[in-house]
């Protein structure tokens, strides 16, 4: 079952039943699979129908196995599970500057994410960079309930040595809203390309602070490129 579906359920009995019988109906979670108290197989009947409704909320959830259990006096009791799966994980988008230089942050350096479906409930999303020296992001970000979207503070690294344009991915997950890993369904992902800021520059420093008349101290020349040309 999807979340919203229905199914018919039937209980039976090998034998005819000589008068009414009550049988008792039990849900495992109520408020993932709804079931009647109980139905009444009727005299000279040996089954009867009832509907089983899968509760269509806005819980971010993982498919799940549910239990239907009957009873009824003077019989032994059955069981049988169903599976629900979920449809509340939205797709998520990404927008942010495709371009950024190095050293770039502060609150005019800002994401968003958004949700294609908003529902009453807040939406945690969980970020990732896939290089976090060179671009950070916070670890979630909450879309408020009612909200389309929410914005994230992008920080951009700055190492100071000569290295060209390089590019950072940023995903984003929907958590469940219980807790735990975050789902592969309708995730995101965009690409920030990261502008270098440095020139060829050099830098000296020597291996001692003081030197005394006469002593001797080892001066060390270093640049911020590889480049050998």
């Amino acid at each position: 079952l999807e979340e919203g579906d229905t199914v018919t359920a039937t209980v039976m009995r090998d034998i005819r039943a000589a008068t009414d019988l009550i049988i008792n109906i039990a849900s495992s979670d109520d408020s993932q699979l709804d079931a009647p108290l109980a139905v009444v197989l009727s005299e000279g009947e040996t089954s009867v129908a009832f509907t089983l409704t899968a509760v269509d909320d806005t819980l971010t959830e993982r498919q799940a196995t549910y239990t239907v259990s009957v009873s009824a006096a003077g019989h032994f009791g059955a069981a049988a599970a169903v599976d629900i799966g979920q449809n509340d994980v939205p797709n998520l988008s990404l927008f942010f500057p495709g371009m950024l230089a190095e050293g770039s942050a502060g609150p005019a350096v800002l994401g968003t994410v958004s949700r294609d479906v908003v529902t009453d409930r807040d939406l945690v999303v969980r970020l990732r960079s896939s290089d976090i020296a060179l671009v950070t992001v916070p670890a979630t970000v909450t879309i408020p309930a009612s909200q389309a979207s929410a914005t994230f503070g992008i920080v951009v690294g700055d190492d100071g040595d000569v290295n060209g344009t390089r590019s950072a991915d940023i995903t984003a997950r929907v958590l469940p809203t219980a807790g735990g890993a975050a789902f592969d369904e309708g995730s995101a992902t965009d690409r920030i390309d990261v502008l270098d800021n440095d020139g060829p520059t050099l830098s000296v420093s020597f291996d001692r602070d003081t030197l005394a008349e006469g002593g001797t101290a080892t001066a060390t020349i270093r640049r911020n490129t590889t480049d050998t040309s």
